[in-house]
């Protein structure tokens, strides 16, 4: 009988820079997104990285940042100035005003798909009875 084994060694830890983002799901404002290229790279353990964490998980409201905080992150940690700011915002607007067309005009399209739908059948039924 052979018995299987896992088994974990070490964990690559990776720092990223923020930058700004494009996701239009962010309540108000421009998004904050994480930059293509990490700054640092840490190697820890398991164990150790899983006593350091703590059993503790954080609550949506410490994983959320305010309009005000992003903004501070982005022009204090990271120099993006405000016009880049103001261009996210506008885009995500943009998108949001996108997306929100395109669920108001979802009845719309079902009763397109429905219609054309039925044009396909007839076109059927009707070339079936010119062969007959």
């Amino acid at each position: 009988r052979i018995t299987k084994h896992v088994g974990f060694g070490t964990i690559s830890i990776r720092s990223y820079q923020q930058t700004v983002g494009d996701n239009p799901a962010v309540s108000y404002g421009f998004p904050i997104q994480l930059d293509w290229e990490f700054v640092q790279e840490e190697h820890i353990e398991v164990d150790a990285y899983e006593y350091q964490k703590g059993p503790i998980r954080r609550r949506q409201s410490q994983l959320t940042m305010s309009y005000y905080k992003r903004k501070n992150v982005l022009m204090t940690e990271y120099g993006i100035d405000k016009e880049e700011l103001a261009q996210a915002r506008k885009d995500v607007d943009r998108i949001k005003f996108r997306r929100g067309v395109t669920c108001a005009l979802l009845p719309i399209m079902k009763v397109e798909d429905v219609l054309e739908s039925a044009g396909r059948k007839a076109k059927r039924v009707l070339g079936r009875k010119r062969k007959e």
